[in-house]
């Protein structure tokens, strides 16, 4: 399903993974990002000096589209 949401992020499906806190790790954001959807990396409970390499580690397992 194309819609602008899908088309400006070259998404295949209209669905955001929900911020779930320490729950969405570099692991699942991948995952869902991989599928076709936008993995949302929760940063607000995670310690500052883990930020850029859980940012990172993300970026290293898809090529495809992520939220922080």
């Amino acid at each position: 399903m194309q819609t602008a949401f899908t088309k400006l992020l070259s998404l295949q499906a209209p669905l955001m993974q929900a911020p779930i806190g320490r729950s969405a790790s570099p692991e699942l954001v991948a995952s869902v990002s991989n599928a076709g959807a936008l993995g949302t990396l929760t940063i607000w409970a995670m310690p500052l000096t883990r930020v850029a390499s859980s940012i990172q580690a993300t970026a290293r397992l898809t090529s495809k589209p992520f939220a922080v």
